[in-house]
């Protein structure tokens, strides 16, 4: 574990500089989890999959969705569509990483609130 401190910033690749102590902080890993139940009619479909994708994409964080003994990838078309979720299927989603908090809620929100069939 990092435990130098500094109040001088060093500066990375992209020339932004960053304190040596906020870099310790997001470096701690939190795990996250909660149960979703697929709402959406026609279950857990490509559609689907790809608008989930596109949610799950935007966060560092790990995020695995579990059904039964299975996980797979939040962050794959391919793996949420060997899940075979149908509608009412409940799932586990777990995030792990630094914005595992954030990740999970969008993740749940998303399942909440998707409406992309008609």
């Amino acid at each position: 574990m990092l435990s130098m401190r500094t109040s001088r910033p060093f500066h990375t690749n992209d020339e932004s500089p960053i304190h040596i102590e906020l870099m310790a902080k997001e470096a701690k890993e939190v795990s996250l989890k909660t149960e979703v139940t697929v709402l959406n009619k026609h279950g857990l479909h490509m559609r689907f999959a790809g608008s989930l994708v596109a949610v799950t994409s935007n966060f560092k964080s790990d995020i695995t969705l579990s059904k039964g003994r299975k996980n797979v990838d939040a962050k794959s078309i391919l793996d949420l569509m060997s899940l075979s979720a149908a509608p009412g299927t409940r799932l586990n989603v777990t995030a792990s990483g630094a914005d595992a908090q954030a990740a999970l809620a969008a993740t749940t929100a998303f399942f909440n609130s998707y409406t992309g069939d008609k």
